[in-house]
């Protein structure tokens, strides 16, 4: 809700109100976020300080789970498999940048001292 307010996420009462049938379309589930993942994200070694893509990354390296972002601070990390997705043209106010969790595998994240 907070990148609605500031306007980075005009979606969100669309998003918000349709997420469960949006997840059925997309042929996706909701993951829940775990102790572990809070856990992860506090001890990975990376200056990015949003909270939320330090989870995003750390349910990717703990799941195997691979990142689709078109977020350099994201898909630079050498511990994270990401694919790249480009957006299309689309206002500046309306970006959502990384957008889902798919199942990967043969992957070895760091554990920083875990």
């Amino acid at each position: 809700m907070y990148k609605s307010k500031i306007g980075k996420l005009q979606e969100y009462d669309f998003i918000a109100e349709n997420f469960l049938s949006l997840l059925e379309e997309f042929g996706a589930e909701e993951l829940p976020i775990s102790n572990s993942h809070a856990h992860y994200a506090g001890k990975m070694d990376w200056s990015h300080r949003d909270p939320f893509d330090r989870l995003l990354v750390a349910q990717a390296c703990i799941d195997g789970l691979t990142l689709i972002t078109d977020d350099d601070n994201i898909s630079l990390l050498p511990w994270v498999n990401t694919l790249w997705y480009q957006k299309r043209s689309v206002s500046p106010s309306s970006t959502v940048r990384t957008l889902l969790l798919v199942a990967g595998g043969g992957f070895e994240p760091p554990t920083f001292g875990l």
